[in-house]
């Protein structure tokens, strides 16, 4: 009777083990995912022993793709990247090398190599939402490098410390704006949240040549982002001169010239003295446009441009 009584329970338990809510538990819907239409935007915020502190810019785009091992690679700058839907793991592919880069189906409490651990431990915390990866180098200097990643949007912080002797700098970066495509084939957009501005004061109306010169300034500002400190980058912007002529009742087609966009611009432009002997005045404006994802624009307003059409020559 007691060994009948065993088998019994036996049985039972491996009934338990077997059931399907058990399996049902287990995440299979991948963590990521990587597509041609990938670009990136983030701030470094870079700080340092004695008050050290700066901000920079930088993004990145896929430029190429290519199936290997059936899973799909993108490059972004020198590295294709691609992630492994079935083993939720992203690979590396560079110097004809593929590698595995981090570990997305581990749990919290993990650790593995791979990736920016280039031979060290990286370790996994984190849920099936959020996953942060780090990795600590040698004693003295100490390095770290903490990675974390939100799921469908990808990498959000991105920070490398360190310290030697009484010496010590942080590289923070945050993502401002990211386009992608999220898991069920919607288009995933992050706004940056930046904004041009752009300062211009219109040349002396009637002017006295046919060549004036134009200055601006141009800057961004990122809201509350950075508050209080509100730095300046370089977003390699476009500025657009545009103008036609016109005598009230007649007009020609518009004009565009472009400029980058610096923080302090100045240029001249040339118009076309036969049309304002005939009459014309030069109706123009000024146009920024940034390079975001989805691109901001400001304009100021349509200025009308009087030039002495008795002029016989530019003056310069």
């Amino acid at each position: 009777m007691i060994s009948k009584n065993i088998s019994k329970t036996i049985i039972c338990l491996v009934f338990v083990l077997s059931s399907p809510l058990l399996r049902a538990q287990t995440d299979s819907v991948p963590f990521l995912r990587l597509s041609g239409t990938d670009r990136w935007e983030g701030i470094t915020h870079s700080t340092g022993d004695g008050g050290y502190s700066s901000y920079s810019y930088s993004s990145w785009e896929v430029t190429d793709s290519m199936l290997l091992d059936n899973i799909m690679f993108y490059k972004r700058g020198l590295i294709y990247y691609g992630f492994d839907r079935d083993s939720n793991k992203l690979y590396q592919y560079v110097d004809g090398v593929k590698r595995l880069d981090l570990d997305f189906s581990l749990p919290s409490g993990s650790s593995f190599i791979g990736g920016f651990g280039n031979g060290t431990p990286i370790t996994v915390t984190g849920n099936s939402s959020s996953k942060v990866f780090k990795a600590h180098y040698g004693v003295w200097p100490v390095y770290d490098i903490t990675v974390t990643y939100a799921k469908e949007i990808g990498v959000t912080s991105d920070v490398s410390q360190m310290v030697m002797s009484s010496r010590w700098s942080t590289f923070s970066t945050s993502t401002v704006s990211k386009l992608g495509r999220k898991l069920n084939g919607d288009t995933l957009y992050l706004d940056h949240g930046y904004f041009p501005s752009m300062i211009f004061t219109p040349v002396t109306s009637p002017s006295t040549t046919y060549s004036p010169t134009f200055s601006t300034a141009n800057w961004h500002y990122m809201n509350y982002r950075l508050q209080p400190n509100n730095p300046e980058f370089d977003y390699l912007d476009t500025l657009f001169f545009e103008y036609y002529y016109s005598n009230g009742v007649d007009s020609t087609d518009i004009t565009t010239v472009k400029y980058k966009a610096l923080s302090s611009n100045s240029f001249v432009v040339t118009f076309d003295s036969s049309i304002i002997k005939s009459g014309y005045h030069v109706k123009y404006w000024l146009k920024l446009k940034d390079k975001s994802f989805r691109p901001k624009f400001i304009k100021n307003l349509n200025i009308n441009l009087i030039i002495h059409s008795h002029l016989m020559y530019p003056l310069e």
